[in-house]
């Protein structure tokens, strides 16, 4: 018999380490301010910035302990308006 449990989709907990949530955080935390560091976050995380942004709205929604004493609400808010500036639009 087949064990089910190693089919499915890893959940967020398993796909990614504490260690990459925290350094996410600390990333928006360093470039909220600024509004910037999308030419780094290829180089950091290896994802385009819209991905990267998508990813880390994730993380806050899945892990909102990790922002610690930053405003999670101004953060999702950040990677919402980045996600969508990042993103490429379509044209009709």
């Amino acid at each position: 018999m087949t064990d089910t449990r190693s089919l499915a989709a890893p959940s967020c907990n398993e796909r990614y380490s504490a260690t990459h949530t925290r350094e996410v955080v600390r990333f928006l935390a360093r470039w909220a301010p600024y509004g910037g560091g999308d030419d780094e976050v290829f180089v950091e995380f290896g994802m385009p910035p819209a991905s990267f942004y998508r990813h880390a709205i994730e993380l806050l929604c899945e892990h909102p302990t990790a922002a610690g004493d930053l405003d999670i609400g101004k953060l999702v808010g950040y990677c919402r308006r980045k996600a969508a500036i990042a993103s490429p639009r379509v044209r009709g």
